[in-house]
């Protein structure tokens, strides 16, 4: 013999987002379900059987674990209706199995909104890296040049020098001269303070 109860459910919108969530959910459902039954018996049997569904799956939950359905009730958002999100609840209570192929380890550790900013985080740390490996490349090539041009000089012979100067290298041959500004071959300060900055060294 069927039984009938008459459940009331106390929503408050105002202070609690899973409420207000659930509000609108409902809403939509029924909206959905009057424009797919037009007739008013069909359509109270679909009603009753959605809140009888809705009902024994809550109690299941609780039955298997009071904790799990605290914790999907308070959770209950946009943003946490996901397998992941349900995963992770799971895993929170004690009732994943550490085998299961649902979900990666990274996904139950963190929310969709945490992934999508830990993705930015790290592709703006890679286009922080290809910057620095860019500049080193262009100190490595700037060495080299410095040390090809002290290789020359030192290859040639030099002529004395203006007292106090110490600042030009200069050689005589025949009508013509060749003059070597030595502050050239100093490191560009600017780009080694640049780089000190991002705690390269």
């Amino acid at each position: 013999m069927a039984r009938k109860l008459n459940l009331a459910l106390y929503l408050n919108p105002e202070t609690s987002e899973a409420d207000r969530f659930a509000v609108g959910a409902l809403r939509e459902w029924y909206d959905k379900a009057k424009r797919s039954h037009t007739d008013r018996t069909s359509l109270e049997m679909v009603v009753r059987l959605f809140h009888r569904d809705i009902y024994l799956a809550g109690l299941y939950i609780h039955l298997l674990n009071p904790r799990l359905s605290r914790s999907l009730s308070v959770a209950l958002d946009s943003e946490n209706l996901t397998a992941t999100a349900f995963w992770r609840q799971l895993h929170a209570c004690g009732l994943s199995d550490d085998g299961s192929e649902a979900s990666t380890a990274e996904e139950a550790l963190f929310s969709p909104s945490q992934l999508t900013q830990l993705q930015q985080l790290l592709a703006e740390q890679n286009a922080h890296i290809v910057a620095v490996q860019q500049e080193l490349q262009q100190l490595r090539q700037l060495a080299d040049n410095q040390a090809r041009q002290l290789k020359r000089l030192q290859g040639q012979p030099q002529s004395s020098a203006a007292p106090g100067s110490g600042t030009q290298i200069s050689e005589s041959k025949g009508t013509s001269f060749e003059s070597t500004d030595l502050s050239e071959l100093m490191p560009p300060s600017a780009q080694f303070k640049k780089i000190k900055q991002k705690g390269l060294f």
